[in-house]
């Protein structure tokens, strides 16, 4: 009976551990939060999801050939935010993910890459290979990183 009940016991008390997702599964579920938010043009939102430091960075390529690389918090939020002025209205339709890769750096840094698909509303597709640098800060990951690599036509 004593075995018993303390077998139970451990069991109630592992079950919070159980039902928590693991790092790979709340990461995605980050990445894949902060393009729907960009997506919808929802400003605050999607800027909750990176590391307000001023090491974080943003960079990507367009179809001009030219590059566009914000370093801080601050060049991030006021680039974004004239992004959005100048294009109100979300544009894509579907985006698809596929070949991911994530790696632990420790418990609290993690690089993930993927490809991506967006699909605009004319059934045009933009392809991207996608990097981020994770980082935990009080308990909930963050960009740190974003680095987007679009396939441009020649």
């Amino acid at each position: 009976m004593k075995t018993c009940l303390t077998t139970l016991l451990v069991g109630l008390l592992a079950l919070p551990c159980l039902a928590q997702p693991n790092n790979e599964t709340v990461i995605k579920r980050v990445i894949v939060d902060e393009t729907n938010a960009f997506i919808n043009r929802e400003f605050d939102k999607q800027m909750a999801f990176y590391a307000h430091e001023p090491y974080t960075t943003l960079q990507f390529n367009k179809a001009d050939g030219s590059v566009t690389k914000n370093e801080g918090w601050t060049a991030i939020s006021s680039d974004m935010k004239a992004y959005y002025k100048a294009n109100p209205k979300e544009h894509f339709a579907k985006v698809e993910r596929s070949n991911w890769k994530l790696k632990m750096m420790s418990p609290d840094w993690c690089w993930v890459r993927f490809d991506q698909v967006m699909i605009d509303a004319n059934q045009k597709a933009g392809k991207s290979t996608e990097n981020r640098l994770m980082q935990r800060i009080g308990g909930q990951w963050k960009i740190a990183s974003m680095v987007a690599l679009w396939e441009v036509d020649k």
